[in-house]
């Protein structure tokens, strides 16, 4: 008799921790479908996703942000679709799992050489900016970043570039057929407060060094986020 009771409330108490697993299970699967909490990085950049109009991306990288910008629980991703990029970061919260800023997308959807966007991120009064893209060139071996000063003169329009990123700064990303790359480049307004304006543009050379495409000087896509 004492057998049959034990093992009745042995099958009691299983019986109990399966109901709750199951009632934790759809509390999960409803806060995720319903977007109330975000569990994995991915369903937080799903909103940088909605908020530039890319459609669902993939991910090419993730990378961790600078460690001057003391950003814990935050990553950077680059995301990709066949016609767009995407420059995003998530950060983690208890109470709301993973949700992102804000992103920079850039539309890949028309034929050239190079597509490239800028996106500055910033915290405590410190930012980082990158050039990103994607490289469409097959004779395209390397890329670096052009800063220049535009001045105007007499009515003329005078260009003098400030520096060029080296080519070893580059990151490259193969995924399927297409070629990524992200580039760290400084404002030189950090330290010049008197450059009247400057451009950014994305170069792309060939195995002998030589320029042979270049972006628009004011980039597809720039978005400049502040965080705390």
């Amino acid at each position: 008799m004492k057998k049959t009771e034990q093992k009745t409330k042995l099958e009691t108490r299983k019986h109990k921790a399966f109901r709750r697993t199951l009632v934790c299970l759809a509390v999960l699967v409803v806060f995720s479908v319903l977007h109330l909490y975000m569990f994995t990085p991915m369903q937080g950049i799903y909103y940088a996703e909605t908020q530039n109009g890319t459609g669902r991306t993939h991910v090419v990288t993730r990378m961790l942000p600078p460690g001057e910008l003391h950003l814990w629980g935050t990553l950077f991703y680059l995301t990709a679709n066949e016609n767009a990029v995407l420059m995003s970061d998530v950060q983690f919260h208890p109470l709301m799992g993973w949700f992102d800023t804000m992103g920079a997308s850039l539309d890949c959807s028309e034929e050239a050489a190079i597509h490239a966007g800028r996106w500055s991120v910033g915290h405590e009064e410190v930012y980082v900016q990158y050039a990103f893209g994607r490289v469409d060139d097959p004779e395209i071996q390397s890329v670096a970043v052009s800063v220049e000063e535009v001045r105007y003169r007499t009515g003329e329009e005078v260009r003098e570039e400030l520096f060029r990123t080296e080519i070893e700064d580059a990151r490259w990303f193969q995924k399927g057929d297409n070629r990524y790359f992200v580039i760290p480049v400084k404002d030189p307004r950090e330290t010049n407060d008197d450059l009247e304006r400057v451009t950014y543009s994305v170069v792309g050379l060939d195995t002998e060094g030589r320029e042979i495409a270049r972006s628009i000087d004011e980039w597809g896509a720039y978005t400049e986020v502040h965080m705390g």
